[in-house]
């Protein structure tokens, strides 16, 4: 196996992060804040739904379908790829 281990970050990377550890500054707190300010709907909407791709696993789309020709299907859609476009 070559260079760093799988999940390490790059030293340009840690340096960002060792930066912001030094100034105080944690950005998902930053985010998690936002998402409490009742006043801004659309800076909460926004800071939300940045928050849930650190929460929760992208999701894809399956679907199934058969017929006597070909038996079953299975259909993946990549949402994510799709927004992308």
């Amino acid at each position: 196996m070559k260079g760093r281990p799988k999940g390490s970050p790059n030293k340009d990377k840690q340096a960002l992060i060792e930066k912001a550890y030094e100034l105080g500054v944690d950005p998902f707190v930053i985010l998690c804040e936002y998402a409490l300010d009742k006043t801004d709907h659309e800076r909460r909407f926004s800071a939300a739904k940045e928050l849930c791709q650190y929460l929760y696993p992208k999701r894809s789309s399956v679907k199934l379908s058969a017929d006597e020709e070909s038996g079953f299907k299975i259909i993946i859609e990549d949402y994510q790829a799709k927004a992308n476009k």
